[in-house]
Formats: C-alpha cells, structure tokens, sequence
C-alpha cells in the first residue's frame, strides 16, 4: 500500500478516479496500483510527483512510491 500517496490523494479531496482520469488508465487499475497490487510504471509515477508538487504538496518519488 503507498500509504503516502493515499493521504495526499485524500488531502486534495482527489478520488481514485480522479487520479486514474489524470493518468488516463482505468479506475480498477489506479486502485491496483495504490494497494501495491501492481506497479505504477515510471511515467505514471512522475505524472503523480508533478501534480502533487503543483499543489504546494512537498514530496519526492521515494517517499510515494518506496
């Protein structure tokens, strides 16, 4: 689980299907990828790490995604 990424999802009010719709995959599998059932792929994982630095969110990749 990417216990992090959770909360700050949650901290901008964010559903999974928001951040599946700004990663343009499926909901189902945003909600795979949170659990840690599967990888995000790196250009997902960057997309991620942009979007929360735009909203004042101070984070990196390794505190998301390890």
């Amino acid at each position: 689980m990417h216990w992090n990424l959770l909360r700050y999802r949650k901290q901008l009010n964010y559903t999974q299907k928001d951040m599946a719709d700004k990663l343009n995959i499926s909901t189902n599998s945003y909600g795979k990828k949170e659990k840690g059932l599967t990888l995000f792929k790196e250009n997902e994982m960057i997309m991620i790490l942009k979007l929360l630095l735009g909203k004042n969110i101070k984070t990196n990749l390794e505190e998301l995604f390890l």
